[in-house]
């Protein structure tokens, strides 16, 4: 895998978390995937890959950066319309990521959006974690 395809992975999965634990977040946070609401971010010494989302969220309204770092967890900021970083929450893991950015774009702590639930796997002694949706309230 070349490195543009590495971070398209990681971009798509990315975008498959969120939309695995509420599938219309997006639409939720008034931004989509078909135009310029949703981008990735490049590779940083600080970021393996990342989301750059522009939202109209009821707490937020604009940029959010959903930052992929190099020890597999999450760095959340919040961008105001200059740019100017106004609010960053780390160690964010996949599981958690839509209810976290649900809260700090749009619902707060009245949320309805469940984590991930990790399904764990073990073959030939290799033991794997994917996710899997959360069951229905």
């Amino acid at each position: 895998m070349n490195k543009h395809q590495e971070h398209q992975y990681f971009v798509k999965t990315i975008i498959k978390q969120i939309l695995m634990a509420e599938p219309d977040a997006f639409k939720n946070w008034k931004c989509s995937i078909h135009d310029n609401s949703v981008m990735g971010l490049p590779e940083t010494k600080d970021r393996r890959a990342g989301l750059r989302l522009v939202v109209e969220g009821s707490k937020h309204k604009g940029p959010v950066y959903v930052n992929l770092t190099w020890a597999d967890d999450y760095k959340i900021q919040l961008i105001d319309k200059n740019e100017n970083v106004i609010s960053t929450t780390e160690r964010i893991y996949a599981p958690e990521l839509c209810r976290v950015l649900d809260m700090k774009i749009d619902k707060g702590t009245d949320t309805k959006v469940q984590d991930l639930v990790p399904v764990v796997q073990e073959s030939d002694g290799v033991i794997s974690v994917d996710f899997k949706a959360p069951l229905p309230n």
